[in-house]
């Protein structure tokens, strides 16, 4: 109750701030909102800074909303900024550390985060030096391998002078790591380097045990024998050093300049919320074309992420980064991280591809068919109007059973169930007519597995079902009798009427067989009973009649002349007659065109409401006369004018 109370008093002193709050809640994906909102909450904060501390319920709403902005958008940089800026006035420095830290976390390829928190936790000592040196070496690899990564190695070099001294083997180290790769201040690097290497050995500078190629190169110039550096006088070792990492610079600077040529065409590297540009998308697949045919894998990693992280709604880079993964590692907890990160966070559900892709790396690399199982009706729940997601279920349940007879006979037993649960005999009492199904056993699902499935089917997907076990047969079996038998068993059940999956692989299947008759009761049956859309009936109708004028004696089109010209003309953009053949006769049970035409005029564009008369102009302008020899036209009359406020008068069918 106190919790409701302290509510009520915040809805009440900050009703706008409240009102963006249920509007960003209702429309998750608008940035705007939450734009509008984080200034809100700003403006709230600042204007009441002390009442806001005092207040834990306040304080948990402004979270609340942060947390829930940056769940579904992590690499909004900025807002992180902001958040962790509100959270230092509201809560001080240890807090707002915390709160940087899961940013990091969250964001872990974001450069400008990852300095923010170094520089806090480092300024401000929160942790002691072996702490500090792992996150330093977590940050270099979550971002040290970007281009632009300089920032970050001078906030390390530094530390680590200050900590270890510069005269150190750690602190040398690093700078052995930084001149290796190419970033934008390469040079920078390697000056200081050639500045700091004259105070150490040859040992301290290139491991003995190195197969490095320059170090090849520059041993073969100098008559160099061995990498057992003891064995080498100081004359030798001397020469060798400067030619050495002479070598290094120009192979670091060649890949710097290659890296350029990419890094300067990309116009966007931040996260927005819209489309990146086609221009960004072309240089970043030819960037990570060059970097796959040339870099070491984690230089490739580092692209992929950078990559991802403007065009982290874009499927095809995710699936992209994914088969890069799947075939240069064998990390499977990195890889499923990957799929978890694209598939929960970034790229739309309506995109299926990666999780189709998801499912069969569980089912075929790992061999893990529960996994795979609940991936796959992750995708049917996600898509519950689309056909395909419920037949790749059932395809995967049919591969993964040992007794695949069983399978097809639970697939079935689905669809009848179905059939029997939502259009069988009416015996509830309601005055619908319902039409008696022509298979009255009892249909059985044997299988736990497809009762889970069944209950995630509905008028639309369940007939995928049958189109699925009608490949089986007719495609992997080649029965192509059993296959007929069974799509007719359900010719004319309600649950295939608006079914396109169904009535496309009859089509086919038939035409395949170039059985004519069979193909004519398909279309008939779908012109006159069926539910598809007007663009779906008229491909079939398109197909037929083109199938019927290749494969037609001159009898048989001569005979069929009427309906093959109405055809025709019925799936003409252009024509007049698509509503007037066809789909209006459907709309009558006696297929009476003219009783149609008066209920759609009685309908007035509002189909179930009816209305008792339109005004209309009874002295129309004759414009086949010249209005200058008959003076200005009159002005119009109407009849039925009275009846235009009449109210409409809804049908109201029988349930």
């Amino acid at each position: 109750m106190g919790s409701h109370r302290s509510s009520d008093s915040i809805i009440s002193k900050y009703p706008e701030w409240w009102r963006l709050r249920e509007e960003a809640a209702e429309d998750p994906d608008n940035i705007v909102l939450w734009g509008q909102l984080v200034d809100s909450i700003e403006g709230i904060v600042a204007s009441n800074t002390e009442d806001t501390k005092k207040s834990e319920s306040l304080q948990r709403y402004i979270h609340s909303d942060f947390d829930n902005l940056l769940t579904r958008f992590p690499y909004l940089t900025q807002y992180w900024k902001r958040y962790v800026t509100l959270e230092y006035t509201l809560n001080g420095l240890e807090k707002s550390a915390l709160l940087l830290k899961s940013a990091v976390e969250s964001f872990p390829q974001c450069l400008e985060l990852w300095v923010d928190y170094i520089n806090i936790t480092v300024s401000n000592k929160l942790k002691d030096s072996v702490a500090i040196k792992l996150l330093f070496e977590e940050a270099a690899d979550k971002v040290g391998m970007q281009f632009l990564a300089h920032p970050f190695w001078d906030l390390y070099l530094g530390w680590e002078g200050k900590n270890s001294g510069i005269h150190s083997n750690n602190y040398l180290n690093i700078y052995l790591r930084v001149i290796r790769i190419p970033l934008h201040q390469y040079a920078r690097y390697f000056e200081a380097f050639n500045e700091i290497r004259t105070g150490f050995t040859i040992k301290d500078l290139i491991p003995e045990t190195s197969s490095d190629k320059l170090l090849t190169n520059a041993m073969e110039e100098l008559h160099v024998g061995t990498t057992n550096w003891d064995e080498v006088d100081d004359d030798v070792a001397t020469s060798l050093i400067p030619n050495y990492f002479e070598k290094v610079f120009i192979e670091t600077q060649k890949g710097t300049n290659s890296h350029w040529e990419f890094e300067s065409q990309v116009e966007r590297v931040d996260f927005e919320p819209k489309p990146v540009s086609t221009q960004d998308l072309e240089v970043w697949s030819k960037y990570l074309t060059f970097e796959e045919a040339q870099g070491s894998i984690e230089q490739i990693i580092s692209l992929y992420e950078r990559c991802l992280i403007p065009a982290c709604s874009y499927e095809s880079i995710w699936i992209r980064y994914l088969r890069f993964l799947i075939l240069k590692t064998d990390d499977k907890d990195k890889i499923i991280h990957l799929f978890n990160r694209a598939c929960d966070t970034f790229v739309p559900k309506c995109f299926r591809d990666i999780r189709y892709m998801f499912a069969r790396y569980y089912e075929v690399q790992l061999s893990d068919s529960e996994s795979a199982m609940e991936a796959y009706y992750t995708i049917v729940i996600d898509n519950p109007a689309e056909y395909d997601p419920v037949g790749r279920a059932f395809r995967f349940l049919y591969r993964d059973s040992e007794d695949k007879q069983a399978a097809i006979k639970d697939g079935l037993s689905c669809v009848r169930l179905y059939i029997r649960e939502h259009y069988g005999t009416n015996e509830g009492g309601t005055n619908r007519k319902r039409r008696k199904p022509a298979d009255t056993s009892e249909p059985i699902i044997k299988s736990d597995h497809f009762k889970s499935l069944y209950k995630l089917l509905n008028f639309k997907t369940a007939s995928q079902l049958i189109v699925e076990v009608a490949k089986i047969y007719w495609l992997d079996r080649h029965e192509v009798k059993l296959t007929r038998e069974l799509l007719i068993s359900f010719f004319k059940e309600e649950l295939v009427r608006s079914s396109f999956p169904y009535w496309s692989f009859f089509f086919k299947f038939e035409l395949c067989q170039r059985n004519k008759k069979n193909l004519s009761n398909i279309v008939n049956y779908v012109k006159y009973y069926g539910q598809l859309s007007t663009h779906d009936t008229n491909g079939l109708l398109a197909s037929y009649t083109n199938f019927c004028l290749k494969n037609s004696t001159s009898k048989e089109l001569v005979n069929n002349s009427r309906e093959m010209i109405r055809n025709y003309l019925e799936i003409d953009p252009e024509s007049s007659t698509p509503m007037k053949h066809f789909l209006k006769s459907r709309l009558d049970p006696d297929h009476n065109e003219d009783s149609v035409n008066k209920r759609l005029y009685r309908e007035s564009g509002h189909p179930s409401g009816r209305t008792e008369g339109r005004p209309r102009i009874i002295n129309p302008v004759d414009y086949t006369v010249k209005l200058n020899e008959m003076g200005p036209p009159p002005l119009p009359q109407f009849s039925s004018v009275e009846k235009a406020n009449i109210a409409v008068d809804f049908i109201k069918e029988d349930m």
